[in-house]
């Protein structure tokens, strides 16, 4: 670990604002960004990668940042918080009346990997009213060895 980075992971860091009666444009006003990607309850979705439809079941506002490889969450959310609109009573009334999420994905090469974050991004999420969640993955498993006895 390198300054609470991960050299041999990458990371992914997208922000989500989700509710009902949500609407898209109202947000985009709001924190002054255009999103990657909004819709709207009913909307018909179709995966480019699997090709297959789904039926959107809660209005969403969504923007993500790229990867970072090596994996720097703290220099990812530091992205997506510059691109908003930092007004205090403009998160007040989002966090009021949605669910906002910073979502992280650390997609590591090997098991037992761990990053942190900076008091400062802490204190940024929080004072927004950002909740924070993480997923991992590992690229690999030699499950050659997992249960095995010499």
């Amino acid at each position: 670990m390198v300054d609470g980075r991960v050299e041999q992971c990458k990371s992914f860091a997208w922000l989500r604002i989700v509710g009902e009666d949500l609407v898209p444009d109202e947000v985009t006003r709001l924190l002054g960004c255009e999103p990657t990607r909004a819709w709207s309850k009913g909307e018909v979705f179709r995966s480019k990668r699997t090709g297959r439809e789904r039926v959107e079941r809660v209005d969403t506002w969504f923007l993500r940042v790229e990867e970072r490889d090596p994996e720097n969450f703290n220099e990812q959310i530091a992205e997506i918080l510059s691109r908003l609109n930092s007004r205090p009573e403009a998160w007040a009334y989002l966090a009021s009346h949605f669910s906002i999420t910073l979502s992280g994905l650390l997609d590591a090469s090997e098991e037992n990997q761990a990053f942190s974050l900076s008091p400062v991004t802490l204190a940024a999420l929080g004072s927004r009213g950002i909740k924070l969640q993480f997923y991992c993955s590992v690229d690999h498993i030699d499950s050659g060895a997992a249960g095995t006895r010499g």
